[in-house]
């Protein structure tokens, strides 16, 4: 059993949730979302490709609408492989972290790290959050100035585009205090790797895991709904035997159904991504309560410490004086001796 002296309580917490199954889970279960959603999007993308051929023959080519769907459609490949690599730059810090506590590696600044890349991330999907909203809305003013439809322009100037500089404002505000509440929780477990019980579990980082955890079932619950379309949709049209009907509910629901079974990959996104939000929301609220008991162990293992500490000076003291008094004793005795 360790001593006192060496019993570090804020590092021990930080190690038992850093190499705990949950936060293993997390990582896992990140890795197979970001493998599937790249399987995702290679099936999604030309089937929105398709459904954008379809979108054209619905309206002119010259329509706003259709100019800003092709714009997007040469803009999301970009974002995609962005994403999905600052994802992965992510993940890897995460596992980074689980192996210096696992003692196999030496980064002691694997938490910093790991912030530091989570700003990086931020800011990146800032940007890249802004700038398509602000280029469709900039294509489709610069296509309704082109055909000459003056009125509906400036209405739109005048009501529409304010309100998507306001979502723009609203999503950049989030991504900030969110970065800021994991930076808060991060720092404070770093303090706690470098035995400084200083900082806090951000009220706000809880919040976003239970709002994440939420959003997730919501997902899960979507996806089992679609795929439950595409089995009605298969299952009716068999038994559809009037012709008109059977177009009709076939041009109705067969480019959405084609869409759903191009998303096969969804469940393997969904479910982990469930998992690990579940994962996620036990380790942050059992991290906070342990770290609260480990910050009081600290606070009595330092007083003990500073208590022994004391004893050993106030002994060495008393040493001292001890043989200081006994050299002054034969000091007196030898000139007494003399003096006779």
């Amino acid at each position: 059993m360790n001593s006192a002296s060496e019993r570090r309580p804020l590092f021990d917490t930080v190690k038992k949730y850093a190499t705990s199954r949950a936060f293993l889970t997390v990582i896992v279960c990140s890795f197979i979302s970001i493998g599937a959603t790249c399987l995702l999007f290679g099936s999604v993308y030309p089937a929105l490709l398709r459904f954008g051929d379809f979108f054209d023959v619905l309206t002119p080519h010259s329509n706003p609408a259709s100019s800003v769907f092709d714009v997007m459609m040469l803009v999301v490949p970009f974002v995609f492989v962005l994403e999905i690599t600052m994802s992965i730059i992510l993940i890897v810090k995460l596992a980074g972290i689980r192996r210096f506590f696992l003692g196999k590696s030496c980064n002691d600044g694997c938490i910093l790290g790991y912030i530091k890349a989570q700003k990086a991330y931020y800011i990146i999907t800032a940007v890249l959050t802004a700038v398509p909203i602000l280029l469709s809305v900039l294509v489709t003013f610069g296509a309704m100035l082109f055909s000459g439809d003056y009125e509906t322009t400036f209405a739109l100037l005048i009501f529409i585009f304010p309100l998507f500089v306001a979502e723009t404002g609203g999503i950049l505000v989030l991504y900030y205090f969110s970065f800021k509440a994991i930076k808060t929780t991060l720092t404070y477990a770093d303090n706690a790797l470098n035995n400084k019980p200083e900082g806090k579990v951000s009220v706000f980082s809880t919040v976003l895991a239970i709002i994440n955890l939420v959003a997730m079932a919501v997902a899960v619950l979507e996806m089992v709904i679609l795929f439950f379309i595409a089995i009605i949709f298969y299952a009716v049209m068999p038994q559809i035997n009037d012709p008109f009907f059977s177009v009709f509910f076939s041009a109705s629901f067969a480019p959405l159904v084609s869409l759903i079974t191009s998303m096969w990959a969804l469940p393997f996104i969904a479910i982990p991504s469930l998992i690990s939000a579940i994962c996620y929301v036990k380790l942050i609220f059992g991290f906070k309560k342990d770290m609260e008991l480990a910050k009081l162990e600290h606070t009595e293992l330092e007083r003990a410490r500073a208590e022994a500490l004391a004893s050993a000076l106030t002994a060495n003291s008393d040493d001292t004086s001890e043989t200081f008094d006994t050299d002054s004793d034969s000091q007196s005795t030898e000139e007494n001796g003399d003096s006779v």
